[in-house]
């Protein structure tokens, strides 16, 4: 009990009650903590905090909290012990923390509908166990009109499905735990139980994670090449206790997120793992640059959410082939020269730029830079075991670059394991510098 100006009143103490009991719900008479049990019931609960002023007269104030479980029953008809009825009424409201969103109909132990969305308040930055009785098309967390929801099983009838998803966010902004539930078209909805995974605990070092398209992920990108001896770098060996290759072929921003393979990732996140992004493509990819910014911090800002660190990373150099052919290697400096400068490959860049002050962006990997410059290198070696200068040694260097150019052997993008061999010395030391410092 405080006075007007905030100073605590000597012999007035608070005590707590609720005005009405609600059962498998106490509280605390002194500190007005309450205790929700498994068998609560979902209701509205009225807390009443009662005192004496100096004067010896009575004070009450009343607040009201809502108390619901997290197993869900819909339509028509009572809930069965440890659920909370939602009707076609129960429009979802924050103040309620739970609802529908569009127009549904009650039936007999579910409802019935077009587009039904079911939204429920949780932790966010946490992973839950989602049992889903449902008939129709079910997508999970949908963020916006790319980002469209994590596309589950196509149930035929009623059917329970149990899935796993993490949680990060509102559907706008990271950081606000709301989990939805969207059955596209036409479908019904007949229970819902959420239940918290256990929160999973830091490693003694690490793991970093790496996520991109085809350049990275798949045989014999860099990625998949260090999957299979990541142990053998002795600085990355000392940063790290695994490396995992989490990228996928023919892959952007929008599908990754949308055929679930962030989550896949966001899930297996313990706190102060890395993951980078790097390569992640633009196959079919149909948004503006900002769009695909916005994308690409909604990424970053997940993978925060969930406890990790981020790396960025550039693409790997544009190969000798179509609108680049004659582009990538200058003959007169002998210098290779396939950093990519296009507009996706400079918007990455802007964003590290717009946030390389946040403690949990760990820095930058200019892999484009890396690969020219030792592929460049490896001219000036072969002109240098040829004597350095003259025929003989003008000859080595231009075997030598027209032997590296044939790493991309069939498109711009792809290239060979002798390229990835090449670079993955100097990548993994750039990558466990940044992560042990």
């Amino acid at each position: 009990m405080r006075d007007g100006l905030g100073n605590e009143i000597d012999g007035c103490a608070v005590s707590y009650s609720l005005e009405t009991p609600v059962r498998g719900v106490s509280i605390n008479e002194i500190t007005g903590e309450i205790t929700v049990s498994p068998d609560a019931e979902a209701s509205k609960a009225v807390v009443i905090a009662s005192a004496q002023n100096t004067a010896g007269q009575p004070i009450t104030r009343k607040t009201s909290v809502i108390i619901y479980s997290l197993n869900f029953s819909f339509g028509s008809g009572a809930a069965a012990d440890n659920q909370t009825m939602v009707t076609a009424e129960t429009a979802y409201d924050d103040a309620l923390g739970f609802g529908i969103e569009g127009a549904a109909e009650n039936n007999s132990g579910y409802l019935s509908g077009s587009d039904i969305v079911f939204k429920a308040n949780v932790a966010a930055g946490k992973v839950y166990n989602i049992t889903v009785s449902y008939e129709g098309t079910l997508y999970l967390e949908k963020y916006n009109r790319y980002l469209t929801g994590i596309k589950k099983d196509t149930n035929s009838a009623l059917t329970s499905k149990t899935y796993e998803v993490a949680v990060v966010g509102d559907g706008e902004t990271v950081g606000k735990g709301i989990l939805d539930l969207n059955l596209a078209g036409t479908g019904k909805l007949a229970s819902v139980k959420i239940e918290e995974q256990p929160v999973k605990t830091a490693g003694e070092k690490p793991a970093w994670i790496e996520i991109g398209d085809s350049t990275v992920a798949q045989n014999p990108s860099w990625g998949y090449v260090l999957a299979g001896k990541w142990q053998s770098y002795p600085e990355l060996a000392g940063a790290v206790d695994n490396f995992r290759n989490m990228g996928r072929g023919a892959r952007q921003l929008t599908s990754f997120y949308n055929e679930g393979l962030l989550d896949s990732v966001l899930r297996t996140i313990r706190p102060n793992d890395v993951v980078s992004i790097s390569g992640m493509g633009t196959n079919g990819y149909s948004g503006t640059i900002e769009d695909f910014k916005a994308q690409l911090n909604y990424y970053i800002d997940s993978v925060i959410q969930m406890g990790g660190k981020v790396i960025l990373g550039s693409y790997t150099p544009n190969g000798n082939w179509g609108s680049y052919k004659g582009k990538v290697y200058n003959e007169q400096t002998e210098t290779f020269t396939g950093k990519r400068y296009d507009d996706f490959d400079v918007a990455l860049y802007e964003v590290y730029q717009s946030r390389k002050d946040d403690k949990n962006i760990l820095g930058y990997v200019d892999i484009g830079a890396i690969t020219d410059e030792l592929m460049t290198a490896e001219v000036r070696k072969a002109r240098d075991a040829a004597g350095g200068s003259g025929a003989a040694a003008d000859e080595a260097a231009a075997n030598k670059a027209e032997e590296l150019l044939k790493w991309y052997p069939n498109d711009f993008n792809h290239y060979t394991g002798d390229l990835s061999n090449l670079i993955l010395p100097e990548l993994t030391k750039q990558v466990a510098t940044l992560i042990k410092r």
